[in-house]
């Protein structure tokens, strides 16, 4: 649902969004990095905060970028981990002389 004129709405719909899940501003974070209005007051906010200036989509782009590195991370260091104790594991089986 798209609104006619932002100008119809009026000023007290307007939310400070810091702080907010995205889910509650009515917003939908899409993965190229800019966001949707999902109701009419999401495509207020969308519109009158100018939510899809590229410095923002930038932004929540690396923000993105970061994220998925610290998840690729945290799995390399759990995989990291499961070689250890096999490797431990193994050392143990070897006779010591």
């Amino acid at each position: 649902m798209r609104i006619a004129s932002i100008a119809a709405l009026p000023a007290t719909l307007l939310r400070e969004p810091t702080g907010i899940p995205l889910e509650e501003t009515y917003l939908e974070a899409l993965p190229d990095g800019t966001v949707r209005g999902l109701t009419e007051t999401g495509e207020f906010h969308l519109q009158r905060l100018h939510l899809n200036r590229p410095a923002l989509v930038a932004h929540r782009l690396d923000l993105l970028e970061r994220q998925q590195e610290r998840e690729r991370t945290a799995r390399i260091e759990t995989e990291l981990e499961q070689v250890r104790q096999q490797r431990d594991a193994l050392l143990q089986r070897v006779p010591r002389e």
